[in-house]
């Protein structure tokens, strides 16, 4: 019933943005390429099928974990920082993407923040947790890489954590971000001009 009722959220959220597909509207390279070559490639990797088998899928659907791949393969981090209670199989994922990034985890937002200074800067973070996000990614913000990557899942999970993403995403650090309703997807590029995209995902 669980299952059926996400496929329904899928779908309408689907229905809802229909205008936010395929890139249209945007005129960013960057931004376009982000979107039609890596959230909307359609490929299939050549480590899909082990994946599939050594997944446990307990947390994310295999559809964002695979987002997650591709994502790491086109950033193609040096560190990984994978905040919450069970992010097993996105590591394992990350991992399988960028064969000479490091995973680092953590279950809590002191545990990131210790964890971050141990790493020094941080290329990947997953983000998902029941804990409110602001406190943890204003903490972990210094510590983002010129061409860090920042996911958090569960954007859209309330009303509050929506607005602590809106808000964040207003600091001057934070570049380019991408609203896929169920990810929301940070990039701090000096080079790019600030940008806030919503995206049919």
């Amino acid at each position: 019933m669980q299952r059926f009722i996400y496929y329904l959220q899928r779908i309408g959220v689907w229905c809802w943005r229909i205008r936010q597909r395929r890139g249209y509207n945007i005129h960013s390279p960057f931004a376009f390429q982000l979107v039609k070559g890596v959230i909307y490639q359609r490929g299939h990797y050549y480590a899909y099928e082990r994946l599939h088998q050594e997944r446990k899928g307990q947390a994310l659907p295999e559809r964002d974990d695979r987002l997650l791949f591709r994502l790491a393969n086109d950033s193609q981090p040096r560190t990984a920082l994978f905040v919450g209670p069970d992010t097993a199989d996105e590591q394992l994922y990350v991992a399988a993407a960028c064969q000479k990034c490091t995973c680092y985890s953590a279950a809590t937002t002191e545990e990131a923040v210790q964890q971050a200074s141990k790493m020094g800067h941080i290329d990947f973070l997953f983000l998902n947790t029941s804990e409110p996000i602001a406190p943890i990614l204003d903490a972990l913000l210094p510590y983002a890489g010129q061409h860090a990557l920042f996911i958090v899942y569960g954007i859209h999970r309330s009303r509050s954590t929506l607005q602590a993403w809106c808000e964040w995403k207003k600091t001057e650090a934070v570049r380019v971000t991408f609203d896929l309703y169920w990810l929301g997807l940070a990039y701090f590029e000096a080079r790019l001009n600030k940008q806030d995209y919503t995206i049919n995902y």
